[in-house]
């Protein structure tokens, strides 16, 4: 990843939650080619449900740069 998107995803980061759900689902929208509205009505049942499992504690978030570092993990970089 380029320094200017580091920074860009470092920025959003910084967003309210509402925000960054609206960022995430403009970019998902940006780059699907489907029409299929029940497969966008399941994904955003989903991330709903994902973000209401960490506001209750039943689930834990972590921090984009942890993220990172778990896939360059697993990706063996």
């Amino acid at each position: 990843m380029n320094n200017s998107m580091l920074e860009l995803s470092r920025q959003a980061m910084h967003l309210p939650r509402s925000e960054r759900f609206a960022l995430a689902k403009r970019l998902l929208d940006v780059d699907d080619s489907s029409d299929d509205s029940k497969i966008e009505a399941l994904w955003h049942s989903e991330i709903l449900n994902r973000a209401q499992a960490v506001e209750e504690g039943v689930a834990q978030g972590c921090s984009y740069d942890e993220t990172l570092r778990k896939v360059d993990a697993a990706l063996n970089r």
